[in-house]
């Protein structure tokens, strides 16, 4: 099981520069001392600090030369995963909560939930995996919609990237997070955004009128509209796939432990590797919470 993470883990680091590394050279970045120094300093009310943390890309884990920009971001290394940015406090308790229950579901996001954690200035990311054919924004704003927290459209850039936070403050971990899935279940992701027009990571193209949209309890009817309106999201699950979240009968992908989503998997946090410099231009663009 492969898990590739483009990241750039040094310190004030440069916002256009990342490197694909493995997910446990990630995990070497967060258990250093100087990241929880830092992480408690801008909880402590020191927020200018927050932009000399290091950072991860949520949606792809390779770009073109190293450089974060969508046009560089390489097609193939799509992870049909995406980060909720809960950056409101009022809302942080109830949607961990909220989250886990959803894990736990008869609907969609049943074994959807891969990380929780709390950000820089102890607010929520929530990685979840992307149903089978529902683009970012439309995986956005179903689940934000069945969490109950607000839809941020700064969250769907392809190039989107998170500052990280030290090891205290991930929660939950699931052994599926940024994986490289198997070819087959690739395949099949990847063909039904064909299917509907759009490239293999579900950007651009003409899309068919025959949709499918989740209603208030999240659980999918056949509906005709057109996925340009951005009140409606789909699901396009393909023959022979389960009701939850996406993934075939007998897929080497199945949600682990889904229901155990109270404490991050420490037996997931593997030694690490080594850091490499990849030296690009910065951007300064699309900076998360």
């Amino acid at each position: 099981m492969e898990h590739i993470i483009a990241y750039n883990p040094y310190k004030n680091g440069n916002k256009g520069s990342v490197s694909s590394q493995p997910l446990s050279v990630y995990d070497k970045t967060i258990a250093y001392p100087w990241m929880a120094e830092l992480v408690a300093a801008i909880r402590g009310g020191n927020d200018e600090l927050k932009k000399q943390l290091p950072f991860r890309c949520a949606h792809y884990y390779q770009f073109r030369d190293n450089r974060r920009s969508q046009k560089n971001a390489v097609p193939e290394s799509f992870l049909f995963q995406t980060t909720i940015d809960v950056d409101d406090k009022e809302y942080v308790d109830k949607a961990i909560e909220k989250a886990r229950e959803l894990n736990c579901s008869g609907t969609i996001w049943n074994g959807a939930l891969l990380h929780l954690e709390y950000s820089a200035r102890k607010k929520l990311h929530i990685d979840i995996r992307m149903p089978v054919g529902m683009t970012i924004e439309e995986t956005q704003r179903a689940y934000c919609e069945a969490l109950g927290v607000p839809y941020d459209e700064s969250c769907i850039t392809p190039e989107r990237m998170l500052f990280i936070t030290d090891k205290e403050s991930e929660i939950y971990r699931s052994p599926h997070w940024y994986e490289v899935l198997p070819q087959e279940e690739l395949k099949r992701r990847r063909q039904a955004y064909l299917d509907r027009g759009l490239t293999i990571d579900g950007r651009g193209g003409k899309v068919n009128s025959l949709q499918l949209k989740v209603n208030s309890n999240h659980k999918v009817q056949s509906s005709n509209f057109q996925v340009q309106s951005k009140d409606h999201v789909q699901d396009h699950r393909l023959p022979g796939s389960d009701s939850h979240h996406a993934v075939s009968a007998g897929s080497a992908i199945q949600p682990a432990q889904p229901c155990d989503s109270n404490a991050a998997h420490a037996a997931h946090l593997s030694p690490a590797g080594a850091h490499q410099d990849a030296g690009a231009e910065a951007t300064g663009k699309n900076l998360a919470a």
